[in-house]
């Protein structure tokens, strides 16, 4: 198609070059007629010109567009990215209404939650513009630069103007767009930018379930969780006595778009696991999801009271009252530990009989004095009966680190920590990217005049036309 408009043009452009030389040529009185004659011989001539260097000009763009760093596909990709940011935020700014809405804040959700999310949807809807016109520049750039020729030659300047605007526009927009993300990211980054985190990592409102070998819920478990990054904290949780960590505080919560380190910490014993939130957490309702945990080396015995079981294999527990009994398969020399509070006596029976410790710690647990006995097993099947008077009951004090509130810095009884993101957010993508395609069509409408397409020249000769006569 580009062909036949490039020669459309050659033929108009011939067609002005003509009609100027007739006008020379016959005897006509009137001057607003006879001025034409070298407007359009010189129409004829740079319209010819338009032709001939067509792909001259495309492929300038190219070599001024390299030279400058455009590039479309890291344009693209800055587009996906931040179009996923904006995406991530209005889900979080909905899941935290619905937590408003059900804890009797419906108020807040109403008046604050809901205008952040109109003005998002404009700043997505303003990406979503200028990802259409990037797509429409680079599929049809090049049709649109004939196009533009083409409208340029017609004779008597008829579509001159618009088609120098459409060549220049190609032109600009061609080697400028690409250039928008360094712009934008230049301008906005001294800004800092709360909350950002959490647009990067999502929101979600968790109750994590965590259990030892057998299915017992562990009470007053650490639960930590990390980037994988960097290891920088993302949160710390306390569990409760029945064993479950409940994130559903609307300054809570946990990630929910990309995968998350965790530490589970009871008495010392630690175990380290990745979480895909989108496989490993289960919808328990709108808004709420469940995620498990389990302990396989570990059994839990009482608050702050566990048997660490290390390499060694639990086939079978019997528990009476105070009284523990499990068979253990050992595949190779291992040790065991017992660890209870230190207002605890422990008694242990291993195959029949007493045995004393191997080793014993004492050590401190966030507050709570606890010491561990050890135990060696030789390879194969043992026995190991524990006894076990519990004394006072310690529980572990720990500072924990809400998701939303501590590491977003977002605060729902401070609206402002809310807005601050969403501001950014505006400044980012919606004020720096206009401001850009506002210089970018000032730079296409400077080149327009270069190029002969401002002046209606129809209108100006007529009115030059009555003045003569």
């Amino acid at each position: 198609m580009e062909y036949e408009f490039l020669l459309t043009a050659f033929y108009l452009s011939v067609l002005s070059y003509y009609l100027g030389t007739l006008f020379y040529m016959i005897p006509l009185p009137f001057y607003s007629i006879k001025k034409w004659a070298p407007t359009l011989m010189v129409d004829g001539v740079f319209s010819a010109t338009l032709v001939f260097t067509y792909t001259i000009i495309l492929a300038l763009i190219d070599y001024i567009g390299g030279v400058l760093g455009s590039n479309w596909t890291s344009f693209y990709l800055w587009i996906g990215f931040k179009t996923g940011i904006v995406a991530t935020l209005l889900t979080i700014l909905r899941i935290i209404g619905m937590t408003l809405s059900m804890s009797g804040l419906q108020f807040l959700a109403n008046s604050i939650i809901s205008s952040l999310i109109s003005i998002l949807t404009y700043v997505i809807l303003s990406l979503l513009i200028i990802t259409v016109v990037a797509m429409i520049i680079t599929s049809y750039g090049a049709r649109l630069l004939a196009l533009g020729i083409l409208l340029h030659a017609v004779p008597f300047r008829l579509t001159r103007a618009s088609g120098a605007m459409m060549i220049s526009i190609v032109i600009v927009f061609s080697i400028g767009l690409p250039l928008m993300p360094a712009f934008v990211e230049y301008v906005s980054a001294p800004l800092i930018v709360p909350g950002l985190v959490v647009t990067d990592y999502g929101l979600a409102y968790v109750v994590v379930n965590i259990t030892d070998t057998v299915g017992n819920s562990i009470p007053y478990t650490l639960f930590e969780a990390y980037r994988l990054d960097n290891n920088r904290l993302l949160a710390r949780y306390i569990g409760s006595r029945e064993g479950y960590i409940d994130t559903c505080d609307p300054d809570k919560g946990l990630p929910s778009s990309r995968s998350y380190g965790v530490v589970v910490e009871v008495g010392g014993a630690r175990l380290v696991d990745t979480v895909n939130p989108v496989e490993d957490y289960k919808q328990l309702n709108n808004t709420v999801y469940r995620l498990d945990l389990r302990y396989n080396k570990l059994l839990s015995i009482g608050v702050t009271r566990f048997i660490y079981l290390n390499n060694s294999i639990l086939k079978s527990l019997t528990i009476s009252q105070n009284h523990y009994t499990l068979e253990l398969d050992v595949d190779q020399e291992t040790a065991i530990y017992i660890v209870v509070q230190t207002s605890d006596t422990v008694t242990v029976y291993i195959d029949g009989y007493g045995r004393s410790p191997d080793r014993t710690d004492y050590y401190t647990w966030y507050g709570v004095e606890l010491y561990s006995h050890t135990y060696t097993l030789d390879t194969g099947s043992h026995v190991v009966d524990l006894y076990i008077v519990y004394g006072d009951t310690e529980t572990p004090e720990i500072d924990e680190v809400y998701y939303l509130r501590d590491v977003a810095n977002i605060t729902l009884t401070r609206p402002i920590t809310l807005i601050n993101p969403i501001a950014y957010l505006i400044f980012n993508l919606l004020i720096a990217p206009l401001a850009y395609i506002a210089i970018l069509f000032s730079t296409s409408y400077a080149l327009a005049r270069l190029l002969g397409g401002t002046r209606p020249s129809i209108l100006y000769a007529v009115t030059m036309g009555r003045r003569i006569g």
